[in-house]
């Protein structure tokens, strides 16, 4: 102490605190991070708030594996017929496919297998001890707050889907490239390319990629809101289903739709939605007829803007266009390469 008063030593310096909210210990004069109770105090505010509770091991196994090992009979008694149905289904599927059956029976087969599997997983959600359970919302909320990553642009209201790497996400990914890498390329002996994200209409044009790398969307009438026709088409026909006053011919009509929904075209697709009357899922507006929206982000080389060029929207197509020098470079009648 100097005049009553507590001396800072020379070697003082802020303590970082991941769990506080201002980040730091200003008064702290050890170098040892300081400990917490169930709540930290907010400084600034004067008001305590919750820290959320750290992920164990177990709740980091899957749903499915924990009911597994951990469930008792009585849970085990209900799931026993789900999981007899998903493998019964599973087994006429593969059974199918090796009889050469039509495609619409199979894809018959396989709607109803994802509508077994996906109330299986319900079953198991609801069933599932609160221990099992992972709240994705809080695990998000703590690698933002400790900036692993953050939406882009944020500041500016951010653009859904773009996102920024912070310190500990950018070390995390080069630890997962660094993982990668000393798997495929030092022990497997592939080959490593790096290749532009800008490619050039032709090769596009060649692969078939600006002809039918789309999707088919629909806009709601008066808010202009926009939706894949097909998530919606599958989205509607299943709240249908489910309702247990619709009548049994307007359920078949629409499993058989489900089942030869990806063959289905922009004609297909709007004489779906209107024979079945389907509207905007927001409003309950009108929709337009199915448009095209290519997926491909479109630019242009040079100062004029004829040479047309996009990102490519697949990171194998540089290993295509490069085989026959890969092929050289190995100096072999056939490569692998991932």
């Amino acid at each position: 102490k100097e005049n009553g008063k507590r001396k800072k030593p020379k070697f003082w310096r802020p303590i970082s605190c991941p769990v506080c909210p201002a980040g730091r210990h200003d008064d702290a004069i050890e170098l040892r991070a300081p400990k917490h109770a169930d709540t930290a105090v907010n400084r600034t505010a004067g008001r305590k708030r919750a820290i959320p509770p750290r992920f164990t091991k177990k709740s980091k196994l899957k749903l499915s594996e924990y009911l597994k090992n951990m469930a008792t009979p009585e849970i085990e008694a209900q799931l026993a017929p789900l999981r007899i149905a998903v493998k019964e289904y599973g087994d006429l599927v593969r059974e199918l496919k090796a009889n050469g059956a039509p495609k619409i029976d199979i894809d018959k087969a396989v709607v109803e297998l994802k509508a077994r599997k996906k109330k299986l997983e319900e079953t198991e959600v609801a069933l599932a001890p609160k221990e099992a359970s992972f709240d994705r919302l809080k695990l998000e909320d703590l690698l933002k707050r400790r900036f692993f990553y953050d939406q882009s642009f944020s500041i500016y209201g951010g653009v859904t889907g773009l996102y920024d790497f912070g310190p500990m996400g950018c070390a995390l990914k080069a630890n997962m490239i660094q993982e990668w890498r000393k798997h495929f390329i030092l022990e497997e002996g592939m080959l490593e390319v790096d290749c532009t994200s800008l490619t050039p209409e032709p090769v596009l044009k060649a692969s078939g990629h600006v002809d039918r790398f789309a999707d088919w969307m629909v806009k709601d009438l008066k808010t202009g809101e926009c939706f894949r026709a097909d998530h919606l088409i599958k989205n509607a026909a299943e709240k249908i289903m489910s309702d247990k006053k619709a009548d049994e011919a307007t359920k078949h009509a629409l499993q058989d739709v489900l089942a030869r929904l990806e063959g289905f075209d922009d004609k297909d697709m709007h004489e779906v939605i209107t024979k079945f009357n389907f509207k905007s899922p927001s409003t309950g507006n009108d929709l337009t007829p199915p448009i095209a929206f290519n997926l491909m982000f479109p630019t242009q080389i040079g100062p004029t803007g004829d040479f047309k060029a996009y990102l490519r929207p697949e990171t194998a197509q540089g290993i295509f266009v490069n085989f026959k020098r890969l092929l050289e470079f190995n100096q072999a009648s056939f490569i692998e390469f991932l």
